[in-house]
């Protein structure tokens, strides 16, 4: 797998060459240390994947990743050390066409962090045909405008996402109306230092009044709620959101099937439960247990996931009623809720 680095630090530098020294399928193709040279390069020879830094002098990273993606698409990790004040930065560059992020500190030159960058490195290069087809598609759907709804346990949509998951967000927050009368809880797998950026990001993309989640908040219309912490997130019975540590051992934090397991046995309100694209199975059995329950339950369709992993796992295991594409994935949770609201009575 060819794989270039783009950094101006050259503590990164050594340590990510260290890295890839590690494994003999990777093969360092060239070094960057600025966008420009990072443009220069992709233009004479691409790699199959960009360790992409945001800080650099000249062009940052969001910028190079912008016009990398329009003139020379390929796969792009965004790779920071130490964590950049402007965490939306992260995701405006992973809204411009990146696919994931991970935070990195070095530890004798070495990256503490390297089995996380190894597996996402391996999993990008089993599927970098179907991700580079899927890089810049875009497919939104208007929708119309709803009355508002005060009741203690609404309907409630919850969507769990993991990598490419902040782009479909984005996507879908943008097409649903912020006065629709349905409460929003998110679980996205991503660094809890990145999370303040996420929710930065996604209001300003889609308009949306999005929250990070405390405890003791309370889903309600009109806000959208987007897990906050490196826990598990859960529901009480009276309605409330909590931060646990338990179960212990999940290779999720937080965890899509922790959250909904909890919705399963507290939340008496037949709702709408989503999982977009990423690695992994995390959701699966959580959705399936909604499902059963009369949940309406939609997984995202391959044809516009980033990886098709998570919402492959849900429809395998019988918990997807609906397999939608992210752009019509806004119409499809409209029709699901006016479905429920007319059930409702």
């Amino acid at each position: 797998m060819k794989i270039a680095i783009v950094n101006d630090d050259p503590a990164i530098i050594k340590a990510l060459q260290t890295f890839l020294k590690q494994d003999p399928s990777y093969k360092l193709v060239w070094i960057a240390k600025s966008g420009d040279e990072a443009i220069a390069n992709s233009l004479s020879n691409l790699p199959d994947l960009i360790l992409m830094d945001i800080a650099m002098p000249g062009l940052n990273g969001v910028e190079t990743t912008k016009y990398i993606m329009q003139h020379t698409p390929t796969a792009i990790i965004i790779v920071t050390f130490p964590l950049i004040k402007e965490t939306h930065l992260v995701f405006e560059a992973i809204g411009e066409g990146a696919i994931d992020a991970l935070n990195v500190t070095l530890s004798d030159y070495s990256i503490v962090e390297s089995e996380s960058l190894h597996y996402k490195i391996q999993t990008i290069g089993r599927l970098k045909g179907k991700i580079l087809s899927k890089l810049k598609k875009t497919a939104e759907k208007h929708v119309e405008p709803l009355m508002a709804n005060k009741e203690p346990f609404p309907i409630l949509l919850t969507i769990g996402a993991s990598t490419g998951g902040p782009v479909a967000l984005s996507k879908i927050l943008t097409s649903l109306p912020s006065n629709l009368p349905l409460a929003i809880v998110i679980i996205q797998h991503v660094d809890e230092r990145f999370i303040g950026g996420l929710a930065h990001w996604l209001k300003d993309q889609s308009g949306q009044n999005v929250k990070l989640i405390t405890a003791g908040d309370i889903p309600k219309p009109g806000v959208v709620l987007l897990a906050s912490k490196n826990q598990h997130l859960v529901v009480r019975h009276n309605g409330t959101l909590n931060y646990t540590t338990f179960p212990k051992g999940t290779p999720y934090i937080p965890s899509v099937d922790v959250f909904y397991h909890s919705l399963y046995q507290h939340w008496p309100q037949k709702s709408i439960a989503i999982l977009l694209t990423g690695m992994g199975n995390d959701g699966a059995q959580g959705m399936k247990s909604l499902r059963e329950k009369g949940w309406h339950t939609i997984a995202e369709h391959e044809k516009s996931c980033v990886i098709f992993g998570m919402p492959r796992a849900a429809i395998e295991a019988g918990g997807a009623e609906e397999v939608v594409e992210c752009g019509h994935m806004p119409a499809a949770i409209l029709t699901a809720f006016r479905e429920i609201a007319k059930a409702k009575g």
